[in-house]
């Protein structure tokens, strides 16, 4: 019979939240197909859709099938928010799997179902990772074109997280379009937003982009001082 649930677990911090995430994995990823399965699509895809912390963390490790799931229970549902997170995240992993003409019949459909779905944030993340599977098979304009676009709304959103996360796919994407001065200007840009609470590993990519628009732009002693400076952001902690 049902056993009714417990307190829900309490984290001292964003570790900690990470740890239990990653040991209660196949716990999770077997409730998706369950629930999927017993007849609860709203339960499926809201649990696959809240793996996203792990599934960016370990992006080739077989998230497909439950993802899959999740997006089956979100189509059946007609819920265009839950569709469009799912068919996001699911193109993203496609796409950094290499399965990047697979990811694009999810990712150009994502951003119009945000649009329904009257989420503006999800359509700039779904903008984001459509650009990206464009750029891997070859589309530089349109990649280009919906990164800049995805840049315009986070800023007109007043969203600075994401309007961070913006600037690092468009600076990176000038990288490698060739235009390191539209680069490093999109990078300095998104560092100068990055607050405290912005995560290391963001400052410190951002950092990296614009060591590499710098040495293109024959500034080497700059770009190694970006450098240094991002390798400190990722340098493990002693204390821990």
């Amino acid at each position: 019979g049902p056993v009714p649930p417990g307190p829900p677990p309490e984290f001292a911090d964003r570790a900690a939240a990470m740890a239990w995430l990653a040991t209660e994995r196949a716990n999770l990823t077997a409730a998706v197909a369950a629930a999927a399965g017993a007849g609860h699509p709203e339960l499926a895809w809201r649990i696959a859709a809240q793996l996203w912390p792990l599934v960016v963390r370990q992006v080739h490790d077989g998230w497909e099938p439950a993802l899959q799931h999740g997006l089956a229970a979100a189509t059946a549902l007609g819920d265009p928010d839950a569709e469009s997170r799912l068919r996001s995240l699911l193109g993203w992993v496609l796409t950094e799997n290499g399965q990047h003409h697979e990811a694009l019949e999810h990712l150009r459909r994502a951003p119009e179902l945000a649009v329904r779905a009257a989420d503006p944030l999800g359509q700039v993340i779904a903008l984001i990772n459509w650009a990206a599977a464009l750029e891997h098979v070859g589309d530089l304009p349109g990649a280009g074109e919906r990164r800049e676009e995805a840049a315009r709304m986070a800023h007109a959103l007043g969203h600075p997280h994401t309007e961070v996360l913006a600037l690092y796919h468009l600076a990176a994407h000038c990288l490698t379009a060739g235009r390191p001065d539209e680069a490093l200007l999109h990078g300095r840009r998104g560092l100068a937003l990055a607050a405290e609470e912005q995560s290391d590993e963001r400052r410190a990519l951002l950092l990296d982009t614009c060591a590499k628009a710098l040495r293109a732009l024959g500034n080497e002693e700059e770009a190694r001082h970006c450098r240094a400076r991002a390798a400190a952001l990722t340098a493990p902690d002693p204390t821990r």
